[in-house]
């Protein structure tokens, strides 16, 4: 028997891969606007770039809520009395390689989004450093 794919988890518990998918989501977007703000050295950055953290790693916690939610499922399932031993044995084989699925999804899309915002703190604080040092340029709006 093959170790079950991402596909395979996201048939069995579609509701936790849309919830990793839409967190990650967000996260990559708000990530993106977070580097490109700190790039200018614009205020935001600090707040996209946190944000971009936050809901990268409320990915990761759906992943581990998903994973936690789906092995007790296969737990429930492997007590169940009547069952042979060979049996069970797969159940628990199977299941278990699919609880893991939403996890490893939610490892694979929140990764990057995490280091990018904090990428883009890093540019705000790095951007902001930069001007205490040297002061305002002529004509800069920043202060």
């Amino acid at each position: 028997m093959e170790e079950p794919g991402i596909l395979d988890g996201f048939k069995e518990s579609p509701l936790f891969f849309v919830l990793v998918l839409f967190a990650s989501g967000a996260s990559i977007t708000l990530a993106l606007i977070g580097a490109i703000l700190g790039a200018k050295g614009h205020k935001l950055a600090l707040l996209f770039g946190l944000l971009a953290m936050l809901t990268g790693f409320s990915a990761l916690g759906v992943g581990l809520v998903a994973q936690t939610v789906l092995r007790a499922g296969t737990n429930a399932a492997i007590a169940t009395p009547g069952l042979s031993a060979n049996d069970r044995a797969r159940l628990m084989a199977h299941g278990y390689a699919t609880a893991f699925q939403p996890l490893k999804l939610a490892l694979f899309t929140a990764t990057l989004p995490i280091s990018v915002g904090a990428l883009a703190m890093f540019l705000h604080g790095a951007k902001k450093g930069f001007r205490q040092r040297t002061g305002p340029h002529k004509g800069s709006r920043h202060f």
